[in-house]
């Protein structure tokens, strides 16, 4: 079997990809809305807007999640073709 530095370039960007998606879709999302829900929830304080702007920010994130993920599964596609 034959190295070839495109391979290990298609795989890193493969993992680098899966990292920032969970870095995105999980750390953040919990460390931010969730914590932000959960926190007003225990105070007693949670209202429709705290609720609906988490939503919302979780939305975002996720969608950064889904790009970052995009970026890298390109990457590893464009390295492992050529």
């Amino acid at each position: 079997m034959k190295f070839s530095w495109r391979a290990v370039l298609a795989a890193l960007c493969n993992i680098l990809g899966g990292l920032g998606w969970l870095y995105f879709g999980c750390y953040r999302v919990l460390r931010g809305p969730v914590k932000t829900v959960v926190t007003a929830l225990m105070d007693g304080s949670l209202t429709v807007g705290t609720f609906l702007t988490a939503v919302v920010a979780a939305f975002f994130y996720l969608s950064i999640a889904g790009g970052v993920w995009c970026i890298g599964y390109m990457l590893k596609y464009y390295f492992s073709k050529q």
